[in-house]
């Protein structure tokens, strides 16, 4: 108990100070009232006296108050010493100055030579107190704004970084794993397809597929990082339908329908479309061949929600706790692209849950529909051949 209670006032050491000054008030009456201070009166009752006693208890409950209240603690834990050294300069010029002052006042008591050397002591501490914190708060708003700078410039740094890579991605990388895939399906197309000429080939163009899978997801993720996800009005409901066409090509043997309606305007950017075909590449591709993935939008005033269900086989509880994690590994087969997808949607103030069992998964997406201020609609890609029905829905099917 001791050591704990030497502990906080070492701790709250300004405190301390203004408790020590109540002590030696508390001392200095004491004397007067047992008489051991020469030529005083029991306790002095003259109007300069009890202004006296009055600042010291003022100044030392400032004290104990700028201690205890006060919300900043790293200016006394970072700038103790500079702010003690003050209070002591303080005391010991106001002390002095009075001292020097006294010497033309003769005649003065004991008691008042006391009171006035007590109270110079207390005001001249506090003034270096006030001084003290002052400086150290002057001192830590130019640490802060000093740090604040170096963090801008870093920042803009980075962001030019991230500019080039993604101009680098864009354009050199994203561009030449084009060509190699356009030259691998030529050569899928020329070749026996029972030739081993035409499966190298195939492997040729499935894995440059995936490298610019995870090109187009990295592009994604540098625009969230660079902050360029700058919401409008966006029609996502257009743009369903070419994740449809994709999505055939993934699987020929999988069934991909679409319910809702012919528009559906979000407050995002054609970004979002990244994370959509993230959820429904990845239906298809971690299906059994000739399922059904469904991608059903309900819009409202309030809000668009977007599910895409499939009747696979559901996600085993140890993927399903990882599924939107960043992944150490396997960035091409859908890990990183989950992990981007999250991101994507909380970028854009939106949510997904999923919801799996043994008959099958269903990831929803949550998306802010878009108010009077949020300029005009980006129709996405065009409908295609969608049909619409009497209920303003639209219904699309590929097999």
């Amino acid at each position: 108990m001791e050591d704990s209670t030497t502990d906080m006032w070492s701790r709250r050491w300004v405190a301390a100070i203004g408790v020590g000054f109540l002590g030696a008030l508390a001392l200095e009456l004491l004397a007067y009232r047992v008489g051991v201070v020469s030529g005083a009166e029991r306790i002095p009752q003259t109007g300069q006296f009890l202004v006296g006693v009055a600042t010291t208890v003022g100044v030392a409950a400032a004290f104990i108050v700028a201690d205890l209240r006060l919300t900043d603690r790293r200016l006394f834990d970072r700038y103790g010493g500079p702010i003690v050294r003050r209070i002591i300069a303080g005391g010991a010029l106001f002390l002095t100055v009075n001292v020097v002052f006294l010497l033309t006042e003769p005649g003065l008591t004991t008691a008042e030579l006391f009171g006035w050397l007590r109270w110079a002591t207390v005001v001249g501490s506090g003034a270096g107190l006030v001084v003290g914190l002052s400086r150290a708060r002057a001192i830590q708003n130019a640490v802060e704004a000093e740090r604040n700078a170096v963090r801008a410039d870093m920042l803009e740094s980075q962001r030019d970084v991230l500019t080039y890579l993604n101009s680098l991605l864009r354009h050199e990388v994203l561009n030449g794993t084009n060509v190699i895939t356009g030259y691998a399906k030529l050569l899928e197309e020329v070749e026996d397809p029972d030739s081993q000429e035409h499966e190298h080939a195939t492997v040729i163009r499935q894995h440059s597929e995936d490298v610019a899978g995870v090109i187009q997801n990295i592009k994604a993720f540098l625009t969230v990082l660079q902050g360029e996800t700058t919401t409008g009005r966006y029609d996502v409901a257009a743009a369903i339908p070419e994740l449809l066409d994709r999505a055939r090509e993934l699987d020929e043997t999988t069934r991909v329908e679409y319910d809702g309606p012919q528009q559906a305007v979000v407050r995002t950017t054609e970004v979002i479309d990244r994370a959509l075909w993230n959820l429904v590449s990845n239906a298809v591709e971690h299906t059994p061949a000739g399922t059904t993935v469904r991608v059903c939008v309900d819009y409202t005033d309030a809000e668009c929600r977007i599910a895409v269900v499939d009747d696979g086989d559901g996600i085993d509880p140890e993927t399903r706790a990882t599924l939107f994690e960043r992944p150490e590994s396997n960035l091409s087969r859908g890990g990183f692209g989950l992990y981007l997808t999250k991101q994507l949607i909380e970028a854009f103030d939106g949510t997904i849950a999923v919801e799996t069992d043994d008959s099958g998964t269903t990831a929803t997406v949550t998306l802010p529909v878009p108010d009077e201020t949020d300029g005009s609609v980006d129709p996405g890609t065009q409908p295609g051949t969608d049909q619409e029905t009497e209920s303003g829905r639209s219904t699309a099917t590929v097999e």
